[in-house]
């Protein structure tokens, strides 16, 4: 039976949050958490500081937009990611039948069906032949076309041809995204297919969040559930189970017995969305109950930028812009010695190129 603290022990591992590499890249940090959510863009370059240090802020936009190593589009969950270049291709080719049918009932209410959507891919396709567009390019080459891009019709058009696999983001143009055509912008990359794209996933997503169960990949995913125990039915050989107090877990086997230690007291400032907080089905051994909504909710589901140690959710932060630098606020949510995050918040200073300063 694990401990709570000894399964934070295991996850926070997992996800490269203890012992957190000195020297790393980051592609390595995508291509180990199984893709780094990023519908905030500044959050996403965080969440990969956190994992690993020997870059910085400009070096992760260099790693997305010039070596092209991982790419930013909609993908788990039907969310905006980052995902490995290598993974790109047939992880939306194994998630995109759940990700479209989860949008049925909006794509409905909205009068956009089949035929309108091919003709805004094929419309989209030949823009995009001459380079990068931002949205509202986008927008006014389906309206030329004859195609009524009014309210949420423009953005799902664009989020539905992502996850479909024919475009993903490019280089930002100032603070607008910009959108390409996947094979301008990677390589085809070949990839597993169907029940082996399937176990491949599962194997991913305990890599970097284990020990999990099948709820948990669905919850990360976007899979049905029933779809994620079929995963796990497909690599139970290659399984270790852990009885925790909620229940089994699985994890990958390595061979040896698994030490999960106590935690050795490492503070961490993760940015909003992070991915500690969106790989499991229930947050509870990360975030103490009394907190959960402080940390998660409200109208757009937002999940706040957290100050943790050794695994537990003890508070939030902010990071305000001022005339000298960087003040990195932390709002514990009981009394607590705030200077355990004086590492963390020199670190950010240093990732993002401006000193900063706790309050």
């Amino acid at each position: 039976m694990l401990s709570e603290s000894q399964l934070r022990s295991l996850w926070w591992r997992a996800q490269l949050l203890e012992p957190r590499p000195q020297t790393g890249d980051p592609a390595g940090i995508v291509r180990t958490i199984g893709a780094i959510q990023s519908q905030e863009p500044p959050s996403a370059a965080l969440a990969l500081r956190a994992r690993g240090g020997g870059f910085d802020a400009s070096e992760v936009e260099h790693a997305r937009v010039e070596d092209r190593s991982f790419v930013r589009t909609w993908c788990q969950r039907g969310t905006i990611h980052l995902v490995a270049a290598e993974d790109l291709v047939w992880m939306l080719e194994l998630l995109r039948e759940t990700l479209v049918a989860a949008r049925a009932s909006r794509w409905r209410n909205l009068a956009l069906d089949d035929a309108i959507y091919e003709k805004a891919r094929r419309s989209l396709r030949k823009a995009l032949a001459n380079g990068p567009l931002t949205r509202a390019e986008i927008g006014e080459r389906w309206q030329s076309a004859g195609i009524d891009v009014s309210g949420q019709r423009l953005p799902h058009l664009i989020s539905r041809a992502a996850i479909d696999g024919d475009i993903c983001d490019g280089p930002d143009r100032g603070r607008d995204r910009t959108w390409v055509r996947i094979e301008d912008w990677v390589e085809p990359y070949s990839g597993p297919f169907g029940q082996e794209a399937l176990a491949e996933l599962a194997r991913r997503h305990l890599v970097g969040h284990g020990p999990a169960e099948p709820r948990d990949l669905a919850v990360w995913s976007g899979l049905k559930v029933s779809d994620a125990r079929a995963a796990w039915a497909q690599i139970k050989d290659e399984l270790e189970e852990l009885e925790t107090p909620w229940g089994p877990r699985w994890m990958i086997a390595t061979g040896s017995r698994t030490n999960p230690g106590e935690g050795s007291g490492v503070a961490r400032l993760l940015g909003a969305f992070d991915a500690y907080l969106l790989g499991y089905k229930d947050r509870e051994p990360a975030v103490p109950p009394p907190h959960t909504k402080a940390v998660s909710g409200g109208a757009n589901l937002r999940v706040a930028a957290s100050a943790a140690k050794d695994g537990v959710v003890l508070g939030t932060w902010r990071m305000d812009k001022r005339a000298g630098g960087l003040e990195i606020t932390v709002e514990p949510f009981e009394e607590l010695d705030t200077s355990v995050f004086a590492d963390e918040v020199a670190d950010i200073g240093r990732f993002l190129g401006r000193p900063a300063r706790l309050v």
